[in-house]
């Protein structure tokens, strides 16, 4: 067989019964040797595309595909709600500083609101 491997391109993806609308998938992972391409469910239903048939695949570590697609969904929630934490405290942060700058400048203000006008 000729030379088989994997490289990173970008794809454009067209319904055929609805020429020329297409969706762009960039840095996408070709394998030279697979009989079958994996693309996103939601890119395929915004170009009409509808599911004729729904197949399971094992990758290399012996994990089913649901079970793939289950642990990167797990994975990005985690991800997700570390971000949310970390903006959390990150705006309470801000608005401590915030808070205690108002309180310095209504300070000065009233200091200088309650000083006697200045006399030439």
């Amino acid at each position: 067989m000729a030379d088989m491997g994997t490289f990173r391109t970008t794809i454009a993806i067209e319904n055929p019964l609805a020429r020329g609308r297409r969706h762009e998938l960039p840095e996408t992972l070709v394998d030279t040797g697979a009989e079958l391409t994996w693309a996103p469910a939601l890119v395929l239903e915004s170009l009409g595309i509808a599911r004729q048939k729904r197949l399971g695949f094992r990758t290399a570590d012996e994990k089913f595909g649901h079970d793939l697609v289950d642990e990167l969904v797990n994975g990005f929630n985690e991800t997700d709600t570390t971000y949310r934490a970390e903006l959390r405290e990150l705006n309470d942060l801000n608005y401590a500083r915030f808070d205690a700058r108002l309180e310095q400048r209504l300070a000065v203000v009233a200091v200088l609101h309650f000083l006697p006008a200045a006399r030439p």
